[in-house]
């Protein structure tokens, strides 16, 4: 004969209860939408000068390097060779240099895995009070949207968009001489109809002399007039009767 055992319930119902619990703080909220790995945080500038403050631009990319400098209005080129400069292109590349952006900073300080340990490029900024700034440049994002740099003094790695980077790296890819204006084309003359526009050479040893065309020479013709016959103008003797 089987013994009852009343608080076999209790326990069954208690175990429920437990399991209920479990299911609401652990496995609810993994079933709740993830939030968007496409969200990113809000933008904060890199840098805290004006376009005006910037008399200086320098990048080391490898073995080359661009130097351009201010001296009032106007832009020059100093390195590689000293010269000209495209002032309107360098007039727009420090207005982007002074307005870039940090999209997103990152506190990790594995250099390697954003390409930081031996950076692409270095920039280093002269600025009117003396300052210099430095920024180093590493590998590009995954989805190449950005680029990871790195400013001097600073053990953030900041992310920052392609566009901005992409100029201070052409400054040494194409340095900002102006451009040459290419020569005007030669005139091409028309020839005059019913000329020939190619002259044939003379034969070697004879001179060139031009053929005169004249006109066909009608052979004068002479025409002989046949005399008139002269009729007999005598009379003829009568004849005598019979």
């Amino acid at each position: 004969m089987n013994q009852r055992k009343p608080w076999l319930p209790t326990v069954i119902m208690g175990g429920i209860a437990v399991l209920v619990i479990a299911f609401s703080i652990w496995i609810v909220p993994l079933l709740q939408k993830p939030p968007e790995s496409s969200a990113q945080p809000t933008s904060t500038p890199l840098w805290d000068f004006s376009s005006s403050d910037l008399v200086s631009i320098t990048v080391v990319k490898g073995l080359q390097t661009t130097t351009v400098e201010r001296s009032g209005m106007a832009w020059q080129v100093v390195a590689p060779m000293p010269g000209e400069a495209d002032i309107i292109r360098l007039y727009n590349l420090a207005d982007a240099i002074a307005n870039m952006v940090s999209t997103r900073a990152l506190d990790s300080a594995d250099l390697v895995v954003f390409g930081l340990d031996e950076p692409a490029a270095t920039v280093t900024l002269g600025l009117q009070n003396g300052t210099t700034l430095t920024l180093e440049i590493g590998d590009q994002n995954p989805s190449l949207t950005d680029y990871y740099v790195q400013k001097e003094g600073d053990p953030r790695i900041h992310l920052v968009a392609s566009t901005y980077i992409a100029g201070l790296l052409d400054l040494v890819d194409n340095p900002p001489y102006p451009a040459t204006a290419a020569p005007p084309p030669s005139p091409v003359e028309t020839p005059t109809p019913g000329e020939s526009p190619v002259e044939t050479p003379a034969a070697e040893g004879e001179e060139a002399t031009g053929t005169a065309t004249t006109a066909p020479t009608e052979k004068a013709t002479e025409t002989a007039t046949p005399a008139p016959t002269e009729e007999p103008t005598g009379t003829p003797a009568s004849t005598s009767a019979p």
